[in-house]
This record gives C-alpha cells, sequence and structure tokens, in this order.
C-alpha cells in the first residue's frame, strides 16, 4: 500500500515537471503570435498608405494621358516652365539648335560729324543690343570685346528730324545684330560763337565760416562759346566755381567753368573755348 502511494506521488510530480517544461514553450509561441501580430499591423499602417498615393498617382497620369485637354495643359505647362529656366540665363537659345542670342545693354553711342561745326541733338549716349549667332561665334566677340555703336552723321547737313540708322562694329562674323531701337530722329544745327561775362561763384563754404573772401581776381573776365543759336540763347550764366573749403589765407586755385541756362540747369552740349580758369582770392578774417 506505501508502494502505490509512492508511485502515485512519483507520476504527479513527473506530470507538474513536464508541464512546466511546456509552460514557457507556450508562453514563447503566444509572444511570437502577438509579435506577428503587431508586425502584420504596422506594415499595413505604412505600406497601405504608400499603395493608395501610387495607385492615385497612377490614376491621374492616366488622365492626363488618355483626356486630350488635360494633355495640353500639361504640354503648356512644361513648356513654360522650359521657357523660363531657359530665358534665365544670360544665353538664350531660342534662335535655333545652334545659335544662342545674348542681351548687351548701355553700349555708348559714337557719333561721326563735323563736331566744330555742327551740334547734334536727339542721339541717346547709349543703346541695347543683341547678339544672335553660335556659340563659338559670341564667345569671339566676348573675347575681343570690340563692340562699338556708331551713328554716321558725315554725309547730313543741317535740318529737323531727320532719320539716322545705328551701324556697330567689332562684332565676329556669323553673328547678326539686333537693336532694341535702330533708327533715331535727329536734329542737326549750325554752331554759332559768342562771347559771355564770367562770373565768380563761391562753394564749399564751411557752416559758421569766420572768414571773408575779397578780391577775387580771374585770369580772364569773358569765354566764347560754341553753340547752336538756340543754345546760345538759352544760357543763363557762366559760373567759375571756387572751392573755399579749408581756405584761411591768400590762396590760387584753377576754377571749373558751368555753364547754366535761365532755369539754373547746366548745359552741356556746347563747345567752351577753355574748361577753367585761374583765380585768385584774398582771405581775412570776419571782424
Amino acid at each position: 500500500m506505501p508502494s502505490n502511494n509512492k508511485n502515485t506521488n512519483n507520476k504527479n510530480t513527473n506530470n507538474k515537471n513536464k508541464e512546466r517544461k511546456r509552460l514557457p514553450l507556450q508562453e514563447a509561441k503566444n509572444i511570437a503570435m502577438k509579435s506577428t501580430d503587431v508586425i502584420d499591423y504596422n506594415a499595413n499602417k505604412v505600406v497601405t498608405p504608400i499603395n493608395k498615393a501610387f495607385k492615385f498617382i497612377n490614376e491621374k497620369l492616366d488622365f492626363l494621358l488618355t483626356n486630350s485637354i488635360a494633355s495640353k495643359l500639361l504640354a503648356l505647362v512644361l513648356s513654360i516652365l522650359l521657357f523660363i529656366s531657359v530665358t534665365s540665363n544670360d544665353d538664350i537659345n531660342v534662335f535655333g539648335q545652334n545659335n544662342v542670342g545674348k542681351n548687351l545693354t548701355g553700349i555708348p553711342v559714337r557719333a561721326i560729324y563735323d563736331r566744330d561745326r555742327f551740334q547734334v541733338e536727339g542721339l541717346p549716349e547709349t543703346v541695347d543690343m543683341t547678339l544672335v549667332g553660335s556659340v563659338e561665334a559670341i564667345r569671339r566677340t566676348e573675347v575681343l570685346n570690340q563692340e562699338e555703336v556708331i551713328v554716321d552723321l558725315s554725309n547730313f547737313g543741317p535740318g529737323l528730324n531727320q532719320t539716322v540708322s545705328l551701324l556697330y562694329s567689332g562684332i565676329a562674323s556669323g553673328v547678326n545684330i539686333t537693336f532694341t531701337q535702330p533708327t533715331f530722329n535727329v536734329s542737326i544745327y549750325e554752331r554759332e560763337k559768342e562771347e559771355f561775362p564770367i562770373i565768380p561763384e563761391l562753394i564749399r563754404i564751411p557752416v559758421g565760416n569766420q572768414y571773408m573772401y575779397d578780391n577775387i581776381r580771374l585770369s580772364q573776365n569773358t569765354i566764347i562759346i560754341s553753340a547752336a543759336r538756340h543754345t546760345l540763347d538759352s544760357i543763363g550764366r557762366v559760373q567759375a566755381l571756387i572751392d573755399v573749403e579749408n581756405q584761411t589765407s591768400n590762396f590760387s586755385t584753377m576754377a571749373v567753368l558751368n555753364v547754366i541756362d535761365t532755369n539754373g540747369q547746366s548745359i552741356t552740349n556746347i563747345d567752351l573755348s577753355m574748361d577753367q580758369i585761374q583765380v585768385d582770392v584774398d582771405v581775412r578774417e570776419r571782424d
């Protein structure tokens, strides 16, 4: 009888041990299954939106490619973007596969005429132009750096509103030129000469100046001006500009001549017999 109890107890003990061995294995399987469920869930959260996005893009592309109106709109947008990207550069490749264009701005204009005899009005000081040609020809022109715009008036006489054309030189062969404004209307006048008095004009007098400037002596008191008659008639006075800044004793200096009209504006389209004269000034302290 005691022997049977002992066997029963051993059997129960073995069963418990087996049971204990099964528990960790079962728990590991459960954890593995739960981990798989979590991975599948997270994967679905990432992959599903990506699939939806690709599906959406494919549907829109199919629509654009199969719908004639949408295809035309897409082509227009792409053309505009391409044009902007190309024209944003200095070299504008819109003249053909082998040609490029380059814009030049502020090119000085040189007029050819008898300046001692004529006065010309209506010509610009600078113009804008575009070079069109092969890349190599454009580069040669840039390397030469001798481009020049010319107006040849040597065969023109006095007259109002005469049409003249712009010419150019210093451009490499194979390059075509276009001007923003290729022609201008100019007026040509015969020059006349007239004598004007020179008036001394003190400039840059310090604030709170304690000195007086007396007995100003000019090397000459008149000047000959050559210009068209209407320009001569508009002259208000001829100034000898005398800079007195930092002058605390008697001094001599060269004074620049400035011709102004009756409105106080400087006149530039004239010829002076000289640009400056010598002046002597006495300086004394104020009483």
